[in-house]
């Protein structure tokens, strides 16, 4: 699949193109429907740097890879989603600063949000990793970490891999998993599903090699063993599939 430049006015993808009119970037609003069946395996493995990358898109939810120029900056997002309910904002500062209500976040910083009306604006040229409104019911928590503090990472589930634990609430568990070496392992297997972002490296399961940048989703029916090098650092999130997914098909759907 070619990637879709959702950026460009002309785009059929492109409902409401305001978004190219930086700094102001609204995000949901101008969205079709992508990977919305969570029963499926689903990929993403054609970013090229996009400004807006959407690997997840629902009436309620988005996941995307967010690349900021210096001075751009994202609205109130409750505002953008047009929901009732607010369920958080969850952002991995992949490279560059990003400012948050005044506050600047870091290369490596992981944030979490349960409620916020604030701005978030590219202090420098940034690129993100940003879930909005999937923050499980009662999970009011906020956390900022610094993932690159490496008196934080812990022995993994196997040998050669570390992992940097973010947030655990109920179904739901988030952490950071860095090879040391050549190492392989199965997560414990979660009714919920599991997400992963390559964030660094290669990752490879029993039918795929995936690199910088891709974004893996599976449900339980087809959970995987994970594969890595020296080096890899992969984003691992389980537990948190919709309780009534949207089972509809789109063209990004495997």
């Amino acid at each position: 699949a070619q990637p879709i430049d959702w950026m460009h006015p002309e785009s059929p993808h492109c409902q409401v193109c305001d978004i190219v009119s930086l700094p102001d970037v609204a995000l949901i609003r101008m969205l079709e429907s992508v990977n919305s069946n969570f029963e499926s395996t689903v990929s993403m493995t054609d970013f090229a740097g996009d400004k807006l990358y959407p690997l997840e898109v629902t009436p309620t939810r988005l996941t995307t890879l967010l690349k900021l120029p210096k001075g751009a900056f994202i609205t109130d997002a409750a505002d953008e989603l047009k929901l009732e309910s607010w369920n958080g904002l969850e952002i991995l500062v992949i490279e560059g600063n990003c400012d948050i209500g005044g506050n600047i976040h870091a290369t490596g910083n992981y944030i979490r949000l349960p409620k916020t009306t604030s701005k978030i604006t590219a202090a420098t040229d940034c690129l993100l990793f940003v879930k909005y409104n999937q923050f499980l019911d009662g999970d009011n928590r906020q956390r900022v970490i610094d993932t690159l503090a490496d008196n934080k990472w812990l022995p993994g589930p196997v040998d050669g891999i570390d992992i940097r634990p973010l947030h655990v609430f109920d179904t739901e568990s988030i952490m950071l998993l860095r090879w040391q070496h050549a190492a392989e392992f199965k997560p414990r297997l979660n009714p919920r599903g599991e997400e992963i972002l390559v964030v660094n490296g290669l990752l490879q399961d029993r039918d795929h090699l995936y690199r910088q940048y891709n974004w893996i989703r599976n449900p339980i029916e087809d959970w995987r063993t994970w594969h890595g090098n020296t080096g890899t650092l992969a984003y691992y999130k389980s537990g948190h599939f919709p309780d009534d997914p949207i089972r509809t098909s789109d063209h990004h759907d495997s």
